[in-house]
């Protein structure tokens, strides 16, 4: 089957914590992904909660992995252990030309998606880790804001989401002392992050669609 009859996208773990928000935002917005996951007790409740097709679907079947990715766009991995699941969830998108998200916020992993790059590129796919927006993404850019301008005392970070058809933005501002300093944007915020620096309490953030 080729890519352009793909219609559908999978979310696997969909039944997890962070799998559930994930679901219940995406119906929000009328997606029907097909769920997919290891517990198949699970699945059956979630399909029959939500009316979506499910498929039990361990990572180590190979080739059961590789034909459920072949009907799909692009996969959403929110399984995690990710040093467990990510290697052979990869290696099947880039065997079956099946794009690849994940929420992965272990750093090694995180090193090895990033690593297939290359390959992505060769197989026309995305190779996309850590699109969660957690720990590692938001303060990774925390640090890099922090080394360029040592006398900030915090920084905020914000993500805007645009109207169909164009891009999500991001913004980078820092305060020095107590006076705030940010970027204006026309559209409407999806996300933010504020962090007092060097050490101090975080806003963690939390996506308002």
């Amino acid at each position: 089957m080729t890519t352009t009859t793909r219609s559908d996208w999978m979310l696997y773990g969909a039944y997890g914590s962070t799998g559930r928000l994930i679901l219940d935002e995406a119906l929000r917005r009328g997606h029907r992904p097909i769920l997919a996951g290891r517990d198949s007790a699970q699945l059956s409740a979630l399909g029959q909660a939500t009316g979506l097709r499910t498929v039990r679907l361990p990572v180590d079947d190979g080739a059961a992995l590789r034909a459920a990715l072949s009907r799909v766009r692009c996969v959403l991995l929110a399984a995690g252990p990710y040093s467990l699941t990510g290697q052979p969830m990869r290696a099947a998108c880039l065997d079956t030309g099946c794009s690849y998200l994940d929420i992965n916020g272990e750093i090694e992993d995180f090193q090895a998606a990033l690593s297939c790059d290359a390959h992505a590129r060769r197989a026309g796919i995305a190779i996309l880790p850590g699109v969660g927006y957690g720990v590692v993404f938001g303060e990774c850019l925390a640090a890099q804001l922090a080394g360029r301008l040592p006398d900030a005392t915090w920084l905020r970070l914000s993500l805007a989401s645009h109207t169909a058809a164009r891009s999500r933005g991001a913004t980078l501002s820092a305060a020095p002392r107590s006076r705030e300093a940010g970027a204006t944007s026309t559209t409407a915020p999806c996300a933010s992050v504020r962090c007092r620096l060097p050490h101090g309490a975080r806003r963690l953030p939390i996506c308002r669609g």
